[in-house]
């Protein structure tokens, strides 16, 4: 079924596809790497030297770098869904996957080649690894998953045995992790795996994941914490994904202990999160990225892919961010430019959601003008499985259901999806993965 949005939301996104709508800053922090692979949106990103990096999505794809992001190579594309990517050094590294039962990939020859290793975390296995966290050579982190159940693994011996443990009654969904060192750390969720029940969590621990303590749960409802950024040992933000519309994030300046939560007026919710100094900062999602100098006090959108899910920034002099491209960071190459009028797009198509899915998603996509709409879905090999839409529609917002089967009703194999909008004589494309029921 077909729903049409009249309401804010065509007035919000319909400023993103147009010249005009809020005042926008040019994006002087972050330059485009125009070689980088483009999709529908990339998950993760991850770089162990200034030169040397590795860029994953739900497509299955391990992209890899070794010159700062100028060309990229593609390593692997195994089927499923990659959702998190840490490396120990420029040859031993994982890939954290939404794909059940293939949770875990490893390298130990810099992406050359990957392995499989979901079977060493024995015992209960998570349905998804969604958060990487690499303390050293020997010590590892992951979490998972967005939708439940929660837990949380560890390797200390470089990913040769793995400990997991499941935090089911202290937090019910699990995303994103970070530690300050082998025992410190900090994990983000929310404690309803449906996100309209659920508040946001975030609980710390100081014996390396043994016991966790709950150090801020959300005052509202209908939101999980999602990514996690701390630019000082003490100021730590995490960004706040959200059922309403006005972006949510959380702050903290004593290293976690106590959590203020900020809102961005008349913003959707937020997803990528990256702070290069406790002041300086970039949240994004749903088609906004938003940037404020004075720790999170005041935001201003600025020009720059809104689909971005992962920032990855080293200090205040570099970083990396993974969006619908890579961007790179370099303050040194901010200079005072000239604002270009915008122009106009003649659509714009969502990231589906949820993302991954068992029952059904929803893929969302905007209108500028009236054209020949067509919407369909194909399976990795290109073959058709089903469309969607195929009729000529007005402006306006839109929101199609699918609930993983053909045109002929039948019901298709979990795995990852293509879906293909064509309106206005141009064409995007977006990647879904469906799980087992």
């Amino acid at each position: 079924m077909v729903y049409r949005y009249r309401s804010f939301w065509l007035v919000l996104l319909g400023l993103i596809l147009a010249d005009g709508g809020w005042a926008q800053a040019p994006s002087d922090y972050w330059n485009l790497l125009p070689n980088s692979p483009e999709r529908g949106r990339h998950d993760d990103v991850f770089f162990t030297s200034d030169t040397t990096g590795w860029l994953v999505n739900l497509s299955g794809e391990i992209y890899h770098t070794d010159d700062g992001g100028a060309t990229w190579t593609l390593q692997a594309s195994l089927g499923v869904g990659f959702r998190s990517v840490g490396f120990a050094n420029e040859q031993m590294g994982w890939v954290g996957s939404l794909t059940e039962g293939r949770v875990l990939f490893e390298t130990r020859d810099g992406g050359a080649t990957w392995t499989d290793i979901t079977h060493r975390l024995g015992g209960t296995v998570p349905s998804g690894i969604c958060g990487l966290w690499v303390v050293n050579e020997q010590v590892v982190y992951g979490v998972g998953r967005y939708s439940g159940p929660p837990y949380v693994i560890k390797s200390t011996d470089g990913g040769l045995t793995w400990t997991v443990r499941n935090l089911t009654g202290q937090i019910e969904t699990i995303v994103d992790v970070f530690f300050f060192d082998a025992q410190r750390g900090v994990i983000v969720g929310g404690n309803n795996s449906n996100l309209e029940q659920a508040q946001s969590v975030v609980l710390m621990t100081d014996d390396g994941g043994t016991t966790w303590h709950q150090q801020h749960l959300g005052q509202a409802t209908g939101e999980w914490g999602w990514k996690i950024s701390f630019p000082t040992p003490m100021t730590g933000y995490v960004s706040v994904e959200r059922t309403r519309l006005g972006a949510r994030l959380l702050k903290t300046t004593n290293g976690g202990a106590t959590w203020q939560e900020l809102l961005i007026e008349n913003s959707a919710p937020l997803q990528g999160i990256g702070f290069a100094t406790e002041n300086l900062g970039w949240v994004s999602g749903r088609g906004m990225t938003w940037q404020t100098d004075d720790g999170g006090a005041t935001w201003q959108q600025i020009e720059l892919d809104g689909r971005m899910n992962r920032f990855r920034l080293f200090g205040d002099s570099l970083g990396y961010a993974a969006g619908s491209r890579v961007y790179k960071f370099n303050p040194s190459m901010a200079t005072a430019s000239e604002e270009q009028p915008m122009v106009p797009q003649p659509f714009r198509l969502e990231q589906n959601y949820p993302n991954p899915f068992r029952g059904s998603t929803t893929l969302s996509y905007v209108l500028s003008d009236a054209t020949d709409v067509s919407l369909a879905v194909y399976d990795v090999l290109g073959r058709h499985v089903a469309t969607l839409v195929d009729e000529q529609q007005p402006p306006d917002i839109y929101r199609v259901d699918w609930d993983g089967t053909t045109h002929a009703g039948e019901a298709v194999t979990p795995g990852v999806y293509i879906y293909r909008l064509h309106a206005g004589g141009r064409t995007q494309t977006g990647t879904m993965v469906l799980l087992r029921n």
